[in-house]
Formats: C-alpha cells, structure tokens, sequence
C-alpha cells in the first residue's frame, strides 16, 4: 500500500512539472525541451519593448480596420522601420464593455514578445473619458522563432504553459494581416 502511494505521489508530480513545457502542435501535443526557450528572458523582452516604443517616431505606420473579430471593430497599426522590417504591430479590440489592447514585438523577423491588456468601461460607451477604462489584467507572451509559447506571465507572474496560453496566442497571432 506504501509503495502505491509512493507510485503515485511521483507519477502526479512529473505530470505537473512537466505540464510547464507542454505545447500542442496541430492536434498532436508535444512536449519542448528546456533549451528551446534558454535565451528568453521577461527583462529583455521589456527592454525591447520600451525602446521600440521610445523610437516609435522612426517607423512608417499603417492602419487598417478588420472586421468581425469584436462586436465593435478591430484597429491595426503596423510599424515598418526604413528597410521595412515590421518592429511592431498593435490591434486594440473595441468591445460595448470594454477593449483588448495586443502589441506584437517583432525580432529579427519574427513574434518574440506579446503584450495584450484587457480593459473595461466602467460607465456607458456613450459616456466614456479616459478615466472611466479600468485595467482588468495584462498578459506576457514570451515565444521562440516557430512561435511556441516559451513563458507567460499574467499581471506579472510566470504562469504554467498549457494548451490554452498556446491556443490564444496562436489566435491573436492569427489575426494580423502584414
């Protein structure tokens, strides 16, 4: 009966260790070995960030409007550099109760860092000043070059990586037109 229990005490607990690096890949689910991710870092990618948006005025904007992802509208913003690489994309979701803001950090090509903040309106839309949005959470987004989600972080703690993290940041990814 001892030995059971041990058995089974161990089992649950690779099972949870490892659901930190579980990812799916299509239908077929696949575990990422440590050094995939070895070099990512949540400092480094803010830093990124911020220097992006503190050299913003260097980039060429787009802006397009999609349709059908929310009940009121989609915005895009891509910003090219002058040899046209994208450094960032930005969608904000309008809702009738709120807004998701998602920016997407470009690296070398492709997604490294994605910041997306969920808002809500705490008076009617018709009635809205900028006082009245309330930061409800804020997600981080660390992926590799093939866009598996390395870590993320919600309201600033690491998280455990699941199908779902991966799934969302596989949809918001989805939803950029370049």
């Amino acid at each position: 009966m001892k030995f059971k229990l041990i058995f089974i005490l161990l089992v649950v607990a690779v099972f949870v260790s490892s659901r930190y690096l579980f990812f799916r890949e299509g239908e077929n689910e696949r575990f990422i070995p440590l050094d995939i991710c070895e070099e990512v870092s949540i400092a480094k990618e803010q830093q990124a960030a911020q220097e992006v948006k503190e050299n913003i005025n260097i980039f060429s904007t787009t802006t397009e409007t999609i349709f059908g992802l929310t009940s009121e509208g989609t915005e895009q913003v891509v910003y090219r550099d002058a040899n046209d690489n994208i450094g960032l994309v930005t969608h904000i979701h309008f809702g009738a109760a709120g807004k998701s803001e998602a920016e997407f950090y470009f690296n070398g090509g492709f997604i490294s860092y994605i910041l997306k903040r969920n808002l809500e309106y705490t008076v009617p839309i018709t009635e809205l000043t900028y006082e009245d949005i309330k930061l409800v959470a804020t997600k981080e987004f660390l992926m590799d070059k093939e866009r598996n989600l390395c870590e993320w972080y919600l309201d600033g703690e690491l998280q455990v990586n699941n199908v779902d993290a991966q799934d969302l940041v596989d949809f918001l990814v989805s939803n950029i037109i370049e």
